[in-house]
């Protein structure tokens, strides 16, 4: 069972392993904006795909109500995302995730030390 793996306190390259190891194929479903950034090897190198909730919660939300309405429209579309996927999901729409063109200063940065040759 997977509910073992809801640890308080997991590392998510940890969590990365874990889930390669019981449930290949899965998709993680994570409000973790920078994920990718930090842990793009793992991702790539694994067979799990990332569906990212958008953190930007609209007005008239709860953040429990935005990630109810953003999954129950979308999961369709996130249950059959490919191998090591990372898709971008808020209830209106969804895409391919990309870093945000105003990240946090360590976002960028991170990103731009995997980018260099």
């Amino acid at each position: 069972m997977l509910q073992d793996l809801l640890v308080k306190g997991m590392k998510n390259t940890e969590l990365l392993i874990a889930l390669q190891a019981r449930a290949p194929d899965c998709v993680l479903i994570t409000g973790d904006e920078s994920l990718p950034i930090d842990h793009w090897n793992a991702i790539r190198q694994s067979s799990i795909a990332i569906a990212i909730i958008d953190r930007e919660i609209q007005p008239g939300y709860s953040p429990d109500q935005w990630d109810a309405d953003t999954v129950h429209r979308w999961l369709h579309k996130i249950e059959v995302q490919a191998i090591g996927e990372v898709r971008r999901y808020w209830p209106k729409d969804q895409s391919t995730w990309k870093p945000r063109k105003r990240p946090r200063t360590k976002l960028v940065e991170q990103l731009q030390r995997q980018v260099r040759p």
